[in-house]
């Protein structure tokens, strides 16, 4: 199906239009693995948020929760609903240019099911430095809720973001659009546009979809939620 939008900016700078979707789980991670990377501990090699970003670079890193049927608790196992997060908010301590999405798109990973949650952004210069990462979720039990914060005691450790500065070594270039080539044609004429530019979409899949729009320093200066239909 075919999307088509309209944007208009009273702005002299050029800008770019992107778009941001929605990540891919980690399916093979065997029943005993909640959440996958598990926070950064020496002694867990492999283990926390092993890409760097950097500024003027798209970036994205995938976290996948594999959920559970039951919660084992003090007194026993405790059948679980779902495990929870917040659309907006659940991730503490992001740099300001950078929000997460959810698959499936409303954060609520069922039991017996397994879904991720992915950063990403574009940082800009003044925010290199290193983000001590939280990811707050809500367990939901047959019997209660439980609200959790990942690192926690049972999971220890650090989800640390790296963000360097333009250019360094190690960065990590956000892939996105060559992921989507097969499921997602997006045009944008004029593009870089200065006012109005024409944003056209064809998808052959039903999902939720961020438009980002950027200056030439990377800043986002527009986002906007649509949903396109196959």
């Amino acid at each position: 199906m075919k999307k088509i939008f309209v944007l208009a900016f009273f702005s002299a700078s050029c800008l770019w239009a992107t778009a941001q979707t929605s990540c891919t789980a980690n399916t093979s991670l065997p029943d005993s693995v909640i959440i996958f990377p598990q926070p950064f501990t020496p002694a867990n090699p492999g283990s926390g948020i092993s890409d760097t970003a950097c500024v003027n670079a798209a970036y994205e890193f995938t976290i996948t929760f594999n959920t559970p049927a039951t919660y084992e608790s003090p007194f026993g196992p405790i059948p679980i609903v779902s495990i929870d997060l917040a659309t907006e908010g659940a991730v503490t301590n992001l740099p300001a240019t950078m929000d997460y999405v959810c698959n499936p798109p409303n954060c609520v990973f069922k039991k017996d099911s397994v879904g991720c949650l992915k950063i990403f952004g574009t940082a800009v210069a003044g925010e290199e430095g290193v983000y001590d990462l939280g990811v707050n979720v809500l367990i939901r039990t047959t019997l209660l809720d439980l609200p959790f914060a990942f690192p926690n005691d049972q999971f220890p450790g650090n989800y640390f973001l790296h963000v360097k500065p333009a250019g360094s070594a190690n960065c990590f270039v956000s892939g996105t659009d060559e992921s989507l080539r097969e499921e997602i044609q997006l045009s944008v004429a004029p593009n870089p546009f200065s006012y109005l530019t024409q944003i056209q979409v064809t998808a052959k899949n039903t999902g939720n979809f961020e438009f980002h729009v950027t200056n030439m320093m990377g800043q986002l200066v527009h986002r906007e939620a649509v949903r396109l239909y196959e």
